[in-house]
């Protein structure tokens, strides 16, 4: 929700565009634009303060475990883990320009993950890093990060999701997520090792989001500097092409189409967990963010409601501003009507609930991806969705 201040602001702007000639017009958009260009900046420097506070609860919970591994307190990781990535999720919205997330979104939050490369998995009990000592006689971060993404795009060493994968174990049930026991880190093969990879994964994904959040830090946060010497056109147009990709190129196509097409839960983002209908919302959720200026955060600190990308609109071109609301708004309502879980969902006939809702959502989403592009385009902006 904004602040009336805002709204105030925004109408007095856009009642100055109706009743300027072209160069006010202009001149109007132009103040607009550096409005929401400070405003991003902020947003995500919130964003990103909220996430690294519940990655360092979700640290402590990890720590916890390995000292004392029970079923009770792996259980706290996993709750630690859910909690903490779908405020993350949002903070995806700042990806696809170039910023301090794209620098290492590779070790963040890298997906699909071929399990064995970590550990053992049904059919191969010595494989992965953890099992092999020879070629991987230390565990630390400095050898995780040289080992990711070696061989392919699913060799995943670190992040969210091989953290993931280490808390949950395979999913190799259709009727809930991995059943990874606790007796992995207290008995079976190599479990010292795995307690390491485990402890150090965790603390890895803390320094990655706290370097991104230090990167948008008033005053002192270098990707900021350059954000804000950034001409407002270009700050606009790498704000949209950010939120206009995520929709598009990323959410419908990689982690909606890819996993619908092939019917596999291997193609599906956090199918360890079985939260992937969650990521897909929370996506929607940091579109909507972007375009409104707002974040709500986990325990309210960090709240943010600023300058956003429809309040542009609203000064340079009101009415595809109202499209872009109602195809966002339409988006997230689809996202969240989808049938769960993501990985029975995207089984059976076209004619099923779940896959009718996800066909759904990639509907809703291409709207959004035409209003987005038009409604830029409009403005003069030139944004890609790819």
């Amino acid at each position: 929700m904004r602040s009336v201040s805002k709204l105030i602001s925004v109408a007095l702007l856009g009642l100055t565009a109706s009743c300027a000639g072209t160069d006010q017009d202009a001149a109007d958009l132009n103040v607009a634009m550096i409005s929401a260009r400070g405003s991003h900046a902020d947003l995500m420097f919130a964003n990103y303060s909220d996430v690294v506070g519940l990655v360092e609860s979700l640290q402590i919970a990890v720590d916890a475990f390995l000292a004392s591994p029970t079923a009770g307190t792996l259980q706290d990781a996993k709750d630690a883990w859910n909690l903490a990535r779908p405020y993350y999720l949002q903070a995806e919205a700042a990806r696809f320009y170039g910023g301090p997330i794209d620098a290492l979104h590779s070790s963040l939050n890298a997906a699909p993950v071929d399990g064995s490369y970590i550990d053992y998995v049904v059919g191969d009990p010595n494989s992965g890093i953890i099992n092999d000592e020879i070629g991987y006689p230390t565990i630390d971060a400095t050898v995780l990060r040289a080992a990711n993404g070696v061989g392919g795009a699913t060799s995943v060493a670190t992040g969210w999701h091989a953290l993931e994968f280490l808390l949950w174990g395979e999913d190799t049930s259709v009727g809930g997520p991995g059943t990874r026991p606790e007796a992995d880190y207290t008995a079976t093969l190599n479990f010292a090792r795995r307690s390491t990879y485990l402890g150090v994964v965790a603390a890895m994904l803390v320094s990655d989001l706290t370097t991104v959040r230090d990167a948008w830090a008033p005053n002192t946060g270098a990707y900021r500097t350059t954000f804000i010497g950034l001409s407002p056109g270009t700050a606009a147009t790498h704000i949209l092409t950010g939120s206009a990709t995520l929709g598009f190129g990323e959410l419908r196509n990689e982690r909606i189409l890819t996993p619908y097409t092939s019917q596999d839960e291997q193609d599906e983002q956090s199918n360890f967990s079985d939260t992937t209908h969650l990521d897909l919302i929370h996506n929607g959720l940091g579109i909507q963010n972007i375009w409104t200026g707002s974040y709500d955060a986990f325990d309210n600190a960090f709240d943010y409601d600023g300058f956003g990308m429809d309040d542009v609109f609203a000064v340079g071109s009101a009415a595809d501003g109202v499209a872009v609301t109602t195809a966002i708004t339409d988006a997230v309502n689809a996202l969240q009507a989808q049938v769960t879980p993501f990985d029975q969902a995207i089984l059976g006939a076209n004619s099923t609930a779940g896959r009718l809702a996800l066909q759904a959502c990639m509907d809703r989403l291409n709207d959004y991806n035409v209003a987005i592009l038009a409604g830029s385009s409009e403005l003069g902006l030139t944004v890609t969705s790819n």
